[in-house]
């Protein structure tokens, strides 16, 4: 699972009434165009779902993320230089690292094999309550 979160300028119109199809929806956006390059960028995370500079400031999450949170409490997290949604609350933990142990045990050696190994580098440092935060 990968994505990217922005926010900015968004129009809409829905055509639903012109042509032979009712789902016609003609759109011009800031947030999309941003959210897509997110998701484009080539370095890390290489999956997880990032947010892009516009969709969150450091007051906002400096709001809900409070020092005293562990890392599986917190909505969002600070690693390779991206904001990522936290996707390891402690109860997807225990369930979660058999299963990606499991996948990069059948995958390893392919093109999924990095994905993995990121998925279990983030897991563990959720687990193990490692900061993930800016200038940490």
């Amino acid at each position: 699972m990968r994505g990217g979160i922005a926010r900015g300028k968004h129009v809409q119109q829905n055509l639903h009434e012109r042509g032979d199809s009712r789902h016609h929806v003609f759109a011009v956006s800031e947030a999309l165009v941003r959210a897509a390059a997110e998701e484009r960028r080539k370095e890390p995370p290489p999956c997880g779902i990032t947010l892009d500079e516009s969709s969150i400031t450091l007051e906002e999450i400096s709001a809900f993320d409070l020092p005293e949170y562990q890392a599986t409490q917190r909505a969002v997290l600070f690693r390779n230089r991206r904001w990522i949604v936290n996707p390891f609350s402690a109860g997807i933990i225990r369930w979660a690292k058999p299963r990606l142990d499991a996948l990069l045990s059948e995958y390893r050696g392919t093109s999924h094999s990095p994905k993995y190994e990121w998925m279990l580098d983030l897991l563990n440092d959720v687990s193990s309550n490692q900061r993930l935060r800016a200038g940490s």
